[in-house]
């Protein structure tokens, strides 16, 4: 699997500020993609940890890309159709994003969203430390420290359970010293449709057809929304009726067929 993601440290112990990323999406989009930390600094308000962190976190949720300050095509949907960034849609995706297994957010944020969050969870910042382990690397290839693991799992608990990160997706709660995991609202169809084409692009490639159990599996696409199999197959005849895909389940193995040509030809319906 290919993977072109953020480093594990690039948050420098801030969570996500959905206004801040908001600002950011604005200019890039307004600018046409030639931005600079300069340009941000005097065309928005952020302070200075901001300036340098917020950029990352909108690289990290895949609304610019990675290489340079430029909206990808989700960007630019989501600048055209949500700027403020409050539809659900949207924040499944972002979170989706930073929460894929093949990028572009962080290696740390798959492995605490696959392995910590399961609904009825009671977890702490211990927990998040002792789940990533070996999966934050350095620059220099070596594991990185407990301090930097727990401003890590600072920064992802804090992302989840603030307002103005992704706590209106209702996944995490914050009690006395420990945070619940709940069970959120599905997305939307359109949502999940086109997460469905780019997790399938950065996982299986150029197949036709997978097998369901390929998406239902532990640590699968499905556990990135935490849906149970059941919604699931609700939702996969929604896609079908809808056009996304073509599911088969004559006899086992039950497959899906992808009936798009590239992810972005779903883009427009990401808010049905």
């Amino acid at each position: 699997m290919k993977k072109n993601r953020m480093y594990n440290t690039f948050h420098e112990t801030l969570s996500m500020s959905l206004p801040s990323i908001s600002s950011i999406l604005e200019l890039c989009v307004i600018k046409n993609g030639i931005v600079n930390l300069e340009d941000i600094k005097n065309y928005t308000n952020l302070g200075s940890n901001y300036i340098k962190v917020m950029p990352r976190y909108a690289q990290a949720c895949g609304l610019i890309t990675l290489k340079k300050y430029g909206a990808t095509s989700f960007g630019d949907t989501v600048f055209n159709l949500d700027p403020n960034l409050r539809k659900p849609a949207t924040l499944w995706l972002m979170h989706y994003h930073m929460s894929a297994p093949h990028g572009p957010g962080p290696n740390f944020w798959n492995c605490v969203v696959s392995n910590c969050f399961s609904i009825g969870n009671e977890i702490n910042t211990a927990d998040i430390i002792n789940s990533i382990g070996g999966s934050l690397i350095g620059p220099n290839g070596k594991e990185l420290g407990i301090r930097a693991k727990r401003d890590c799992a600072s920064a992802i608990l804090r992302t989840y359970a603030k307002s103005d990160g992704f706590g209106a997706l209702g996944i995490l709660r914050e009690d006395v010293s420990k945070y619940s995991v709940l069970q959120p609202d599905p997305p939307p169809i359109g949502a999940l449709a086109y997460a469905l084409a780019d997790y399938w692009d950065g996982v299986f490639g150029d197949r036709t057809d997978v097998s369901l159990n390929e998406i239902t599996s532990s640590n699968s696409f499905i556990s990135l929304f935490f849906i149970g199999q059941g919604i699931l197959a609700n939702m996969l005849s929604d896609m079908q009726r809808k056009g996304f895909v073509q599911v088969r389940r004559v006899a086992p193995p039950y497959t899906i067929v992808k009936l798009w040509t590239n992810k972005e030809s779903l883009l427009e319906r990401i808010y049905e």
